[in-house]
């Protein structure tokens, strides 16, 4: 009978660390919602004061953001009892579909902030990679178009140039922009790259992306069981320690992440079975 009370024990505190283990309307963290997570909100939206954590906490209009709507939603809920949706839970991965992905493979998606173009690499038949881009119909991606070359595109304006502030010695790719695009830009340059701590970083490469509250970040590590995405969450100082993000992970790889501009949408490329080219864009949901 220990034995079994001790087992229960441990698996609720399991389950109680995870990063699914948030009550939507908790924004300070002490597993109720009263009129003090309603003051934590505003401290935070108005007065730069500590972010939710994990940021989905702090969403009760199932918005999958932090505005001043869920300040209204949490007073509502402390003193007229309406309810708290919440973010959704992330879905099961679903492939991009035969159009917007190619025959001999496509990764390293990217989104524009409105959702409407999507841009992913393919190795050329010289071995080279090229980008091609796919548009939303309003109903479908549409078929991928290669874009042209830097050598052969009309115009300076869209001739690419190497960012020589942002390159270091080591290996440098996969860059993850802020839907601001201002974060350490000082009109003219980007300033000098800051490594994450060691939450986030650890001895394989990451490739990153933000949301555009900039309160979670999604990136690809590569690991012994091949590349898995993982979620860290943004606590006013730092970011919290990643954790797998397991609905992109089941079942395969899961690399290059990229998030959708409303936090809803979460693209990435992997192998895993049912793949038209070995490597697809995939997407998961909520």
């Amino acid at each position: 009978m220990i034995k079994k009370i001790i087992f229960c024990v441990i698996v609720l505190c399991f389950l109680l660390s995870g990063a699914n283990a948030y009550i939507s309307g908790d924004t300070n963290g002490d597993s109720k919602i009263t009129l003090s997570d309603v003051i934590y909100l505003v401290n935070f939206i108005f007065r730069s004061g500590n972010p939710p954590v994990p940021s989905e906490a702090g969403d009760v209009n199932a918005s999958c953001t932090v505005t001043l709507s869920d300040v209204l939603g949490t007073v509502n809920y402390v003193l007229k009892g309406q309810p708290i949706r919440g973010c959704p839970a992330w879905g099961e991965a679903v492939n991009l579909g035969s159009l917007a992905n190619l025959e001999i493979g496509a990764y390293s998606p990217s989104l524009s902030s409105p959702g409407l173009v999507l841009y992913f690499a393919e190795t050329g038949t010289n071995g080279s990679e090229e980008i091609y881009q796919s548009i939303w119909n309003g109903f479908s991606w549409t078929q991928p178009v290669r874009l042209s070359s830097s050598l052969d595109r009309p115009g300076p304006e869209q001739v690419a140039f190497k960012m020589a502030s942002l390159n270091t010695g080591g290996w440098d790719y996969g860059p993850g922009i802020t839907t601001d695009g201002k974060v350490t830009w000082n009109g003219s340059d980007w300033g000098l790259p800051v490594r994450l701590g060691g939450d986030v970083n650890w001895s394989f490469a990451e490739s990153p992306t933000v949301s555009a509250d900039g309160l979670t970040l999604y990136y690809s590590r590569g690991t012994l069981k091949g590349t898995k995405t993982y979620v860290s969450y943004w606590k006013g100082t730092d970011w919290t320690v990643g954790e797998p993000l397991e609905a992109a992970n089941a079942g395969g790889t899961a690399a290059g992440p990229q998030i959708s501009y409303d936090n809803r949408t979460l693209y990435f490329y992997s192998d895993r079975p049912g793949s038209y080219g070995g490597v697809d864009t995939w997407v998961i949901s909520r």
